[in-house]
């Protein structure tokens, strides 16, 4: 993928602030105590175009039911390291946009852009599933279909107090088939377990840009967290 300056430099600027180069897979995880400022981005960094409404309103089935849309995106823990081949600079730039915009997304409390960072067959099975990681967003809605769109379509709120931050890159591979695994530790507030979270995001370019087409996630304690270790 072709990547703009702009782009190049915020790759450039999450390694310089985390401290280092990628944590090879068989590298293990630095005690947080060792770990760099974390990445917060702020609400006006989504800068995505939310998803439109009427892609919910073609979805077979509704939230809660059985659907074959696609299988769920969320994986079995616990999340290992990934396997295939080191990414290129391009490739990580690409990746860890995604990650910046799904947390900034987070922070803004918008979930029809974060949903636009997901791939269709995903956001279906997250519906269909009653939302998986994105289970305060989508479960409440209990099967009900026009709940779920007065939801998704009310206007966004920012997150008050603790905000979803990125704490360290530790892997991004190429995987056999073409998608590109990206291990990393996050921050985030609205999980089932708020904290700590390490997260397995498996992802597709389309369009020029990534998405995020499946992911595995587990909480970890503080002293999990990992580091760009040089």
């Amino acid at each position: 993928m072709r990547c703009s300056s702009i782009m190049v430099a915020l790759f450039a600027a999450l390694v310089g602030v985390l401290g280092g180069t990628f944590v090879s897979s068989g590298q293990e995880a630095t005690p947080a105590g060792q770990a760099a400022q974390p990445i917060v981005p702020a609400p006006n960094q989504c800068t995505v175009t939310p998803r439109d409404l009427t892609f919910f309103q073609g979805i077979s089935g509704t939230p809660g039911a059985a659907s074959p849309a696609a299988a769920s995106p969320v994986a079995a823990t616990p999340v290992g390291a990934p396997e295939g081949e080191e990414a290129d600079r391009d490739v990580r730039v690409g990746v860890l946009d995604t990650v910046r915009q799904n947390l900034a997304c987070i922070n803004a409390g918008n979930a029809l852009a974060r949903l636009a960072l997901y791939t269709d067959a995903t956001v279906a099975a997250l519906v269909a599933g009653g939302g998986g990681t994105m289970g305060d967003e989508l479960m409440p809605v209990d099967g009900d279909l026009d709940a779920l769109l007065a939801i998704l379509g009310a206007e966004p709120t920012q997150l008050e107090g603790d905000k979803a931050a990125l704490l360290a890159i530790l892997d991004v591979r190429i995987q056999a088939d073409g998608r590109v695994a990206v291990l990393v530790d996050i921050f985030d507030p609205v999980a089932t377990t708020p904290g700590p979270t390490r997260v397995l995001y498996t992802m597709v370019e389309q369009n020029g840009r990534y998405l995020i087409d499946a992911e595995a996630s587990e909480p970890i304690t503080e002293s999990e967290v990992g580091t760009l270790a040089a």
